[in-house]
C-alpha cells in the first residue's frame, strides 16, 4: 500500500526539480539571448528612443518585475543574473550588510561594467538616445552604480543601496533617480536606502525617495515601480529637448 504513495512523492520531487531547472534556463519560460559582457537576457524589440533595462533580485530571473512596468515605448532589455541561486539567479555573491564594503563594491563595480557593455550594445542596435534602469534588491544596488558611472540617464531603484563608504562622483549630465524602499525591510533597511539617496543628492543627482509599508519583497514595492518609471522617463525627456 505504501508503494503508490512513494512513487507519487518521487514524481512530485522530480517535477519540482524540472520546474526549477526550466525557470533557471529560460527565465519565465522564454528563450534568452547572449549579450555582450557574457550576460543572458530577454530582449524586447522597440522603435522608441528610450531603452529600459530591468535587473531582477536574487533567486529570480527575467520577468520578475515586468508585470508592474508600463508597456515599453522603446526597446527593453531584461538581464539575467550571473550566478545560480535558489530557484533563479543572483548578480552578486557579496551581501550589502554582511560582506566588507571594499569587497562588495569591487564585485559590484565589475558586474556593473559588464551590464554597461550590454547597455551600450543594445542601445546602439536600436538607436536609443536615453536609457533608464529598473532594479530590485541586488539589481537596485547595481542600478545606483550604473547611475554613478554615467551608464544610464535614469534609474528606478527598489530596495537597493550602497555602502556608506561609496561617494558618488558629480554627474557630467543630468541623471534622474527614483528610490523606493520598505519601512519593514530588514535586508536593505530604509535607512540605508535614504542614506544612499542623500549622498547622491549631495553630489548633484536629481533623486526622489519613497518609502512604502512592507518588507524586502517585489510585491511590497511593485505597485510603485510603474509610476516611478513613468516619472523618471518624463524627467529624462526634459533634458533631451
Amino acid at each position: 500500500m505504501m508503494r503508490p504513495i512513494l512513487i507519487s512523492a518521487g514524481l512530485m520531487v522530480t517535477g519540482e526539480v524540472l520546474r526549477r531547472a526550466l525557470r533557471r534556463y529560460s527565465g519565465a519560460g522564454e528563450p534568452l539571448a547572449e549579450m555582450p559582457g557574457g550576460l543572458m537576457a530577454r530582449e524586447v524589440v522597440g522603435s522608441g528612443s528610450e531603452l529600459v533595462v530591468v535587473l531582477h533580485g536574487p533567486g529570480a530571473a527575467p520577468g520578475q518585475l515586468e508585470r508592474w512596468l508600463p508597456t515599453p515605448r522603446g526597446p527593453m532589455l531584461s538581464l539575467r543574473g550571473l550566478h545560480p541561486h535558489k530557484d533563479g539567479y543572483q548578480w552578486l555573491t557579496s551581501r550589502l550588510q554582511q560582506t566588507s564594503a571594499a569587497a562588495f563594491l569591487a564585485e559590484a563595480e565589475t558586474v556593473a561594467q559588464r551590464i554597461g557593455e550590454s547597455i551600450r550594445a543594445v542601445g546602439s542596435k536600436y538607436g536609443a538616445t536615453r536609457t533608464a534602469v529598473v532594479g530590485f534588491s541586488q539589481g537596485g544596488h547595481l542600478a545606483w552604480l550604473l547611475a554613478a558611472r554615467g551608464l544610464v540617464d535614469g534609474a528606478v531603484i527598489a530596495c537597493g543601496a550602497l555602502p556608506d563608504t561609496f561617494t558618488p562622483p558629480r554627474p557630467e549630465r543630468p541623471i534622474e533617480i527614483a528610490a523606493l524602499g520598505g519601512t519593514e525591510d530588514k535586508t536593505v533597511p530604509w535607512a540605508l536606502v535614504d542614506a544612499t539617496r542623500a549622498r547622491f543628492e549631495a553630489a548633484g543627482y536629481a533623486v526622489t525617495a519613497t518609502s512604502v509599508k512592507g518588507g524586502h519583497t517585489p510585491q511590497a514595492v511593485g505597485p510603485n515601480l510603474g509610476p516611478a518609471l513613468e516619472d523618471v522617463l518624463a524627467r529624462m525627456s526634459v533634458h533631451a529637448l
